[in-house]
């Protein structure tokens, strides 16, 4: 199974858009960085380019690293390893909070996002899984190999991936940020070329995103 990669521009997935948008509408005020009313997607691009910017670099990222799942799950179910990994997961935490501090940003919130990001991957194999077993999709026949041909291309994402928080937590303070950040977050998060257990975890994978 060939890795997916993101092409230059991001097409809309509708029922990400829908679902992100119900979760944007249903958080607790109190949880929120900005109070004000969510703008528009119109007004966001035009008023802040730069969060647009912000927030396009992050999810091409979430995209490009949740695309592997789909190879990491072919490998885990052809190998009969399990899904849950905590040693490795640990391991890229706190590798990702060191670097997240030193980037100067907040730690706490990156591990956070790493941790939906991890989640969001698991969820991919797991539906992958399910339907593969029962049957309803057909198995793979062959997987790339993890050590070699996914996890470089994961490793190779991540000081990507916490530079581009840095970034985007530099408006975190701004007023009404958290519900300009959302609005675009609906409007940009798409995926290209996707299987729907992908753009399934896009909600997740971008859950902490905006807080």
């Amino acid at each position: 199974m060939e890795l997916l990669r993101r092409t230059s521009s991001l097409v809309i997935a509708a029922c990400v858009v829908s679902s992100l948008a119900s979760c944007a509408g249903s958080q607790d005020a109190s949880s929120s960085l900005g109070t004000a009313p969510s703008a528009t997607p119109g007004a966001v691009s035009s008023s802040d380019p730069s969060l647009v910017a912000a927030v396009d670099a992050v999810v091409g990222l979430v995209v490009d690293r949740l695309e592997t799942a789909p190879d990491v799950a072919a490998a885990k179910y052809l190998s009969g390893q399990p899904i849950g990994d905590p040693v490795r997961e640990g391991v890229v935490l706190d590798a990702v909070t060191a670097e997240a501090e030193e980037a100067g940003a907040d730690s706490s919130w990156v591990r956070s996002v790493f941790e939906d990001q991890v989640e969001a991957n698991k969820q991919v194999q797991q539906a992958l899984h399910a339907g593969w077993g029962a049957g309803a999709a057909q198995a793979p026949a062959s997987a790339p190999d993890l050590a070699t041909g996914v996890r470089p291309t994961l490793d190779a994402i991540t000081p990507e991936l916490v530079e581009a928080l840095a970034e985007l937590g530099r408006h975190r303070s701004a007023p009404a940020s958290a519900s300009a950040c959302r609005s675009v977050l609906a409007e940009r998060t798409a995926a290209v070329v996707s299987t729907p257990e992908v753009v399934a975890a896009l909600p997740t994978a971008s859950a902490d995103l905006c807080r």
